[in-house]
């Protein structure tokens, strides 16, 4: 069984809030962005990192 991330997935993204570049408002987090790697269990931590950096820009977003 293979569980590396897999190549694919969202490319196009802001990094700093992980918002789509192509759709305003639309933020991806975790394994649907467009990594390929051998990261060692640290894809959790990237999963998690990044679904809290899209939640706090999607928090500041409609805080406004």
């Amino acid at each position: 069984m293979n569980l590396l991330p897999a190549e694919g997935g969202a490319e196009e993204i802001n990094f700093k809030t992980y918002e789509a570049l192509r759709l305003p408002g639309l933020y991806f987090g975790g394994e649907v962005i467009d990594i390929d790697a051998i990261t060692g269990g640290f894809n959790f931590q990237h999963a998690w990192t990044s679904g809290w950096i899209a939640a706090e820009a999607m928090s500041e977003r409609l805080s406004k």
